[in-house]
């Protein structure tokens, strides 16, 4: 059975193309994240996650890894609740990086 037609701009919004996109995205973070992680000045770290740290932590997630963790379980228990096809077409997350790619040429130059 054929899945049903569905636009882009209506698929980009939907969780399980948008943890597609920022699945690659969140793990090269987070591995560059790992490299350079201040070792002689732990305390300049960025701002963001650290906030986004020390939130987690109140409900007892520690670790250097959780926020992008919690980026994604949250998209992917989106997903799951709204019982959406789990059918993804691969050229609408290569027009989603294409996109992304002419989008930052001016924000490099």
């Amino acid at each position: 059975m054929a899945a049903p037609a569905v636009h882009y701009g209506e698929a980009t919004r939907q969780p399980l193309y948008c943890l597609a996109f920022l699945f690659p995205l969140v793990g090269a973070y987070e591995f560059g994240a790992m490299l350079l992680r201040p070792r002689t000045f732990p305390e300049r770290l960025l701002l963001a996650p650290s906030f986004i740290q020390e939130a987690l932590a109140w409900f007892g997630a520690v670790g250097p890894l959780v926020p992008g963790l919690a980026l994604l379980a949250t998209l992917t228990a989106w997903h799951m609740m709204s019982r959406h096809n789990w059918q993804l077409r691969v050229w609408m997350v290569l027009l989603m990086f294409a996109e992304r790619s002419a989008l930052s040429v001016p924000l490099v130059v």
